[in-house]
């Protein structure tokens, strides 16, 4: 193709005709934009394309994350329950062994069901 359009222009250039090697110019330029045009939208069509398989990509671990993210929360929320259970057992203890209503009783009940820094 090239040596067709090289002879085209050694023809147009020896033969004198100065507008027909315009048109030659016009046209070769032409064809180099368009094929510039055409690369561009691929590549553009390429990068659309990575980008959706990263999305894609990006999302599967989103997903896998709030999975696992739900069995550790259902893990420590049964814990908590037992942990509160017990808690409620051990204040249900105390209570019965110390006679009367003893404040200190509640407050640690309420220290070690909430932290350290409870205070009534």
């Amino acid at each position: 193709m090239i040596n067709f359009l090289r002879k085209i222009r050694q023809k147009l250039l020896l033969e004198n005709k100065i507008s027909g090697y315009l048109k030659y110019g016009i046209g070769e330029i032409f064809l180099v934009v368009i094929g510039i045009l055409i690369a561009l939208s691929i590549n553009n069509w390429n990068e659309g394309r990575k980008a959706r398989a990263q999305e894609l990509s990006t999302m599967k671990e989103i997903i896998e994350n709030l999975k696992y993210d739900i069995v550790r929360c259902e893990r420590n929320r049964s814990r908590n329950i037992d942990r509160l259970m017990g808690l409620d057992s051990l204040r249900i203890s105390i209570s019965n062994a110390i006679e009367g209503n003893d404040e200190t009783v509640n407050a640690y009940y309420f220290a070690l069901k909430y932290g350290q820094g409870y205070t009534k």
